[in-house]
């Protein structure tokens, strides 16, 4: 039995995704008037990659971060012409006269558990992120693009010659090559791919940092999603509603799409209308665009879907039920030896470990080890994390003191998510900033010639990728193609 549920009034839209670009659109629609608008998500809640953390006990709210665990989007990044930041503070999620995040130098911590001088830690990420700074302007590129075609390779020839100048031995080299190469993974960590060689050098400069001063809100980031979605009636959003086919129906004088979902309880809907909005993640799209959209979509849109780049971002939140002491480094990375392979999948990674308050420890892992770290246990997990702070911390606790012990951990699993099989896209190596627009472009009736089927989410946004920014940014914009092939005002 299938339940067919027509989308009725002066237009019919049907949102697929209910995460932040989904639910801009279909605010935006909604808060438009004389349309009908129905929401389908797949999960049990609204947010999408938005998702905060739930095992923190009333016990531990004295010492407490101000800032919430949040397991997927943490930061606003960028505040001056940033749209979230500017509905943040008019809801006074945030206040203007809040600072902005400040990044501090992590401490660096040896297998001889010895910590590495500040100075020389400094030094390497001065700079590599000089060098950042340079890949990411375009007036820098006319000839490092010509040299270089990734990220990765311009940063180390750089790293090669800025060795050279200093003269280095081996063993200050050895040690200078330990710390770029963390300050890799960090910084894939950020961008989103398992390794910066995959990163593209000519178009890196097209992602836009605005002021690059970045927020975190002190309640959970789904305060936005949620005061976003208050003009959608309740009754058309549909959760546990998994979509399994987007048809385009066209005869002689008219088209419709047809999406067809079934519900938590097998129950099969088809629900018809006159535009759908596709906001599902680049992850799915290539895993399921082949078999999900009838008749396909046309070939160069499933070439930028293969070309674009989409990697994989977790995070570990440690908690800790004793008050983790205060010899304890605010943040830090331990770098392990050879010898120590025991759990050697995060040990080689290194993760950079945020003490967030007295209680709680952030985690962030990228790549391989993040989807390594998703096949784990909990108990394996809790191991090994124990292990790699074990070995972090040991330098500084006193020498009758034993490394606290965690008592809960919770985890992202972004690849192993089938709503989503990864965290969020970045420019690749064989990509370029049109594959972002030509996944943007609507397919359109072949009769009228109207927008049928469109696309929102990050993934969408040629300045904003990989941002709720760029999430939010391409759902007002799809909202504004539907009004005005309506001929109805903007939202």
């Amino acid at each position: 039995f299938v339940q067919v549920l027509m989308v009725v009034g002066g237009g019919r839209v049907v949102v697929i995704g209910g995460g932040i670009a989904g639910v801009t659109v279909a605010s935006a629609l909604s808060s438009a008037g004389h349309l009908d608008v129905i929401l389908l998500e797949a999960s049990d809640r609204l947010g999408g990659r938005i998702r905060s953390g739930n095992l923190r006990t009333p016990s531990w709210n004295a010492s407490a971060s101000i800032f919430p665990d949040e397991l997927g989007a943490t930061w606003i990044h960028g505040r001056k012409g940033n749209p979230l930041y500017e509905l943040a503070t008019r809801t006074h999620l945030i206040q203007r006269t809040d600072p902005p995040q400040k990044w501090t130098l992590p401490e660096i911590v040896s297998s001889s558990n010895q910590s590495i001088s500040s100075a020389i830690v400094g030094d390497v990420f001065i700079a590599f992120y000089e060098w950042m700074d340079i890949a990411s302007t375009e007036s820098s590129l006319t000839s490092n693009a010509k040299q270089f075609s990734s990220v990765g390779e311009f940063l180390d020839a750089q790293f090669e010659l800025e060795c050279a100048e200093l003269h280095l031995n081996e063993t200050e080299k050895k040690l200078r090559e330990s710390i770029f190469e963390r300050c890799k993974r960090l910084e894939c960590s950020i961008c989103g791919c398992d390794s910066l060689e995959q990163l593209k050098l000519s178009e890196f400069f097209e992602y836009d940092q605005l002021d690059d001063q970045h927020t975190r809100l002190p309640m959970p980031f789904k305060a936005i999603v949620d005061f976003i979605a208050e003009p959608i009636p309740h009754e058309n959003i549909f959760l546990n509603t998994l979509v399994s086919k987007i048809e385009m129906i066209s005869d002689e004088t008219s088209s419709s799409v047809v999406v067809s979902a079934r519900s938590e309880t097998d129950e099969e809907s088809e629900f018809h209308a006159d535009y759908v909005v596709s906001t599902v993640s680049l992850g799915v799209l290539k895993e399921r665009a082949a078999s999900l959209f009838h008749p396909p979509l046309p070939q160069y849109k499933m070439n930028a879907i293969k070309a674009q780049g989409f990697g994989v971002v977790d995070k570990i939140l440690v908690y800790f039920n004793d008050t983790l002491p205060e010899s304890l480094p605010k943040s830090c990375i331990y770098l392990s030896s050879a010898a120590e392979s025991r759990h050697k999948w995060l040990l080689d990674y290194a993760p950079f470990v945020s003490k967030r308050d007295n209680h709680t420890v952030e985690m962030w892992i990228s790549g391989e080890a993040a989807r390594e770290s998703e096949l784990q246990s909990i108990p394996q997990l809790t191991e090994t994390v124990q292990l790699y702070l074990n070995l972090a911390w040991k330098s500084y606790l006193a020498s009758d003191s034993q490394c606290p012990k965690l008592s809960a951990i919770e985890r992202s699993m972004w690849q192993s998510n089938p709503l989503t099989r990864g965290s969020y896209s970045f420019n690749a190596v064989g990509s370029c900033g049109e594959d972002f627009e030509k996944l943007a472009e609507p397919i359109l009736c072949p009769i009228s010639q109207r927008p049928c089927i469109l696309f929102a989410g990050e993934a969408t946004h040629r300045a904003f990728y990989s941002t709720t920014t760029g999430a939010h940014l391409s759902g007002e914009r799809e909202a504004k193609r539907i009004l005005r092939d309506l001929g109805k005002r903007e939202p």
